[in-house]
């Protein structure tokens, strides 16, 4: 998601295929502890990275949106592929 952002904001690169799964302005740089009594091991978030100051969208949006169907990944295609060969 990093490397799709900045690339849509630095480059005049096309995005092409799915929204990302994540927003551009959201939690990162993890730390962590461990539970005394169950031995679980917690993650927790440390900084809130604000990539996108002027906007707070759902995702990274491609210019061109193709959705990666289950039964194109079954039968060996890639739409996303295809429609990048073909632009």
């Amino acid at each position: 998601m990093l490397h799709a952002n900045d690339f849509q904001l630095s480059t005049q690169a096309i995005l092409i295929g799915e929204p990302t799964s994540g927003r551009p302005n959201s939690y990162g740089e993890l730390g962590n502890f461990t539970l005394p009594n169950s031995g679980l091991r917690v993650n927790y978030s440390t900084k809130f990275f604000r990539l996108r100051p002027n906007d707070d969208p759902p995702a990274v949006m491609p210019e061109i949106l193709v959705e990666y169907p289950w039964a194109a990944y079954l039968s060996g295609r890639g739409p996303v592929l295809e429609t990048a060969l073909n632009y």
